[in-house]
């Protein structure tokens, strides 16, 4: 009896939805078109209006001139859209009205939906965690396979018929089963490769060209010197923030290393915290964890033989845009004026740490809020102004919450520094870097992950919009549209250095993004709001995710295979060379003294014998340009220091002269075993 009643309203229920959805896929295609066609006419005005100009490379060390790979057409359009596109898109959904009639969606649905599914299947489909990442070549088409498994077994899940019961009731399991793997997929990537002491260091590039750039500075800080004063640091401020915990445990490659790893665990737990919450189909909440533990921290890399220890984003760049995605999910639960200014002070430390992504985390919210004020005002202008009032003061409190910590920065680095600032130190690198287009790589114009990883951003943004339309203060939306503009942000910092490998760095927010939809559509199919066509981006989303879980079950035997040997070998030097140097530089100086070491894994050789140098200036591995290399030399010569230390043969550092010659005043005194190293006295 009440079936029958109900069925019109519920087909009416059903049409409504149908309607939205396909109003939003076809927002979106049209969103990409005209995306397109701006993109072509900004690029071909730009490029007559700058023309071709000369760089002068003659800056950089000899070694670096060849990097150079300027692309101001390619930067400017793109920030342009990047810019623009989020923008557009949401208010073309928040202010849309009306729409066709539902036959006409009726027919159109199949075709938006499979268009949208097949946007984002295409650039994924020649994807693998395989050698092709760095090849660019597929050696064969196994990973195809797996994709498409992917693809068809979450088609198949979804397009089943459970009902919401069966969803609530394995909602409890699911959790419990998602964090067991998260949480030991996790372990399981840490101890095999990123807890680590000195017997761990060898001769091979990650060390000296990835992880000695971070641990110099950090040394140099815990030594007693000040950012900005004595030294830059190409990564931010975070030195000046981890060094009183590192001076309280002892400075050495094992504390370094268990500090960072403990920020690993905060800081994945968070994002996947965050995640448990807002997932419900069990799918999404036990593969999210471990997809996220295989995008993260170099995992792919390491399964492809190569432990990229790139402490640069993993945790350094991630930690405070990851911890900046909890406390959102807190305040969205409950926006309170305390829990704005606890995002604030997030974004604001995170911008001071490292500003390549704590600025994202700053800007991001800000415009949300203005985003969350706009929705409110075309919603209902009279009913919501108390609330427009209290958004608008967050946003005055975010302004001035960053100017304080800011203030207190400089007031703390002046009074610590017994000498003036380098203010220019601060963007010194990134000058270099995007003014010059030092190390660039073009975007990839084809189809390819890169533009479907915008293309989540965007339709997340138009769907966020979309529900903002309907109801304002959705919590949900709120959340997704955060991570939206969370990684466009964290996505246009490494526009200019388009590599594979930098996309998957910045695609954990795309994952939670996809995710946080996909489940949102899997259950409204599920339930019979919406018809199954339309999961079809969904499945994509998950076969995904499958396939990241796949490929890291392949890779469980090499991580444990690591893992037991770091534990087995932990007292055993895994590089004579580097054994020989550290006994040659310890047995010729004390703790604390004040040494020159000019030579490849220079950081970790001061951070190991808590040593500190003398030189005002980068370490090696961020002296980049002709200047700081004479700037350095000319102080070796004027004070010819009684502690130096030059590395020889494949320790000599490449600065584009023969150290040993430039520096007249000094004489060796004596070597090493193995003749790599030799100690300078002044004569």
């Amino acid at each position: 009896m009440n079936t029958t009643r109900l069925a019109p309203s519920s087909l009416a229920r059903r049409a409504r939805a149908d309607e939205s959805v396909a109003r939003l896929y076809l927002a979106f295609v049209g969103l990409v078109i005209g995306a397109a066609a701006v993109a072509w006419l900004a690029g071909s005005l730009y490029r007559s209006h700058v023309g071709d100009h000369p760089i002068d490379a003659s800056i950089l060390l000899p070694v670096y001139r060849p990097l150079l790979n300027p692309k101001p057409v390619e930067r400017f359009t793109f920030l342009l859209l990047a810019s623009l596109m989020p923008v557009v898109a949401f208010f073309c959904a928040l202010k849309s009205r009306g729409s066709p009639a539902y036959s006409l969606l009726y027919a159109l649905k199949a075709t938006i939906s499979a268009a949208v599914g097949v946007a984002f299947f295409v650039p994924f489909a020649e994807f693998g965690f395989d050698v092709s990442l760095l090849t660019g070549t597929t050696p064969s088409g196994a990973h195809h396979f797996l994709l498409l498994c992917g693809v068809v077994v979450v088609a198949a899940l979804t397009c089943l018929p459970p009902i919401k019961a069966s969803i609530r009731s394995t909602r409890i399991p699911s959790t419990i089963s998602g964090w067991l793997l998260f949480a030991s997929s996790a372990m399981l990537q840490i101890a095999a490769w990123r807890i680590l002491n000195v017997n761990s260091i060898t001769e091979g590039n990650t060390w000296w060209m990835s992880m000695d750039a971070v641990t110099y500075s950090v040394s140099q800080v815990v030594g007693g010197r000040t950012l900005l004063a004595d030294l830059p640091s190409q990564y931010g401020l975070f030195p000046e923030f981890v060094a009183p915990v590192l001076r309280f445990f002892g400075l050495s490659i094992f504390s370094f290393s268990a500090l960072f790893a403990a920020m690993q665990i905060v800081s994945l737990g968070t994002v996947y915290w965050v995640a448990q919450r807002s997932l419900r189909h069990p799918l999404f909440k036990i593969g999210f964890g471990v997809a996220l533990v295989m995008i993260t921290y170099e995992t792919c890399l390491f399964l492809l033989g190569i432990p990229e220890l790139y402490f640069q984003y993993w945790p350094v760049r991630f930690f405070w845009p990851a911890v900046s995605v909890l406390a959102f999910f807190l305040y969205a639960k409950k926006p309170t004026i305390r829990r704005a200014a606890l995002i604030s002070l997030i974004g604001s430390i995170g911008s001071l740490w490292n500003a390549d992504s704590g600025v994202m985390v700053a800007l991001a919210f800000g415009a949300l809020l203005l985003a969350k004020w706009s929705a409110l005002f075309f919603r209902d202008k009279q009913n919501s102004s108390r609330e427009r009032r209290a958004i608008l003061l967050k946003l005055w409190l975010h302004i001035a919450i960053f100017a304080m910590v800011a203030t207190t920065a400089v007031l703390y680095l002046t009074l610590k520094a017994d000498r003036s600032l380098h203010w220019t130190w601060l963007v010194g690198y990134q000058r270099l870097f995007y003014g010059l287009g030092f190390m660039m790589l073009p975007l990839p114009l084809r189809a390819s992950p890169w533009m479907a990883v915008l293309g989540v951003y965007l339709l997340g943004i138009l769907t966020a919009a979309s529900t903002w339309r309907h109801s304002p203060r959705s919590r949900s939306a709120d959340v997704l549209l955060y991570t939206c503009l969370l990684g466009i942000g964290l996505f246009v910092y490494y526009e200019g250095r388009s590599h594979i490998l930098n996309l998957i760095t910045v695609s954990w927010p795309a994952l939670l993004a996809a995710s946080l939809m996909a489940d949102r559509l899997v259950r409204a199919t599920a339930a019979g709001i919406l018809n199954r066509i339309f999961v079809a981006p969904a499945a994509v989303a998950g076969g995904v995710m499958l396939l990241c879980g796949l490929a890291f079950a392949q890779g469980i035997p090499a991580l444990a295979s690591s893992a037991k040997s770091t534990i087995a070998q932990w007292s055993i030097p895994a590089s004579p060379v580097v054994h020989d140097e550290v006994a040659f530089i310890s047995s010729n100086t004390k703790r604390g003294d004040a040494c020159v070491i000019l030579s490849k894994r220079q950081g970790l050789y001061y951070a190991s014998l808590h040593l500190v140098s003398p030189l005002i200036g980068p370490g090696y591995m961020e002296t980049l340009t002709v200047a700081d290399r004479d700037a350095m030399i000319a102080q070796l010569n004027e004070h010819k220091f009684d502690c130096v230390f030059v590395g020889q043969g494949g320790s000599t550092p490449d600065l584009g002269v023969d150290l040993l010659s430039a520096l007249p005043s000094y004489r060796v005194i004596r070597s090493n075993s193995l003749q790599t190293m030799v100690q300078l006295m002044p004569k």
